[in-house]
């Protein structure tokens, strides 16, 4: 798996970040559905974000959970930071049609495999880093 690093106070299109984690996660797996290639089983992660680092209180370390995770049977799992430092969770389910738009995304039109490993901002070390 290939990870790539991107401090979170750099503007990276929020949807192709979300679509970088699919093009990170891709291995060839035989599937009936032309397309992209992805893991298709529901323990398979296909598309992961999450975010890491930076000036934060120690609840919000323990109780981190990646900001997007897609599995291979299009379960869409979604975290976001309540006031109280922890995460809501929220599922959802894409469809064949919808996995394969977001993979056409991110391997065609954002060009993830042209992306360079790490994009560092010497003037911020306190900044997150987005891991893909």
């Amino acid at each position: 798996m290939r990870g790539c690093q991107v401090p979170t106070g750099v503007t990276v299109l929020s949807l192709s970040a979300v679509a970088l984690l699919l093009g990170a996660c891709l291995r060839p797996v035989t599937t009936s559905t032309p397309g992209i290639a992805h893991p298709d089983h529901a323990d398979e992660i296909v598309l992961q974000l999450r975010t890491e680092g930076g000036f934060a209180p120690a609840v919000f370390l323990r109780t981190a959970a990646p900001d997007f995770t897609l599995y291979g049977d299009g379960t869409l799992i979604e975290a976001r930071t309540e006031a109280t430092g922890g995460p809501k969770l929220f599922r959802g389910k894409l469809t064949e049609a919808q996995i394969q738009e977001l993979l056409s995304y991110v391997v065609g039109e954002s060009r993830f495999f042209d992306s360079r490993e790490r994009y560092n901002n010497p003037n911020v070390a306190d900044a997150q880093t987005a891991i893909i």
